[in-house]
């Protein structure tokens, strides 16, 4: 019997962040927030959101998890 194991860490997240490629601002937006403005995770592509620095329309395109 082989007593090795794969183990899987559970987290959760807590917050999204982006840089505006208008106004260059780093951008950290809570996750609970960011989900109820754009929906569960399997909707943000292409979805589109305002920087709350400068106001413009940003498109979401990739997701790095």
């Amino acid at each position: 019997m082989d007593n090795k194991i794969d183990i899987s860490v559970i987290t959760k997240p807590i917050s999204i962040q982006f840089e505006c490629p208008y106004c260059d601002s780093e951008v950290t937006i809570d996750y609970d927030d960011f989900e109820s403005e754009v929906g569960e995770c399997c909707d943000w592509p292409y979805s589109k959101i305002k920087c709350p620095e400068c106001e413009k329309v940003l498109e979401i395109d990739n997701i790095d998890w």
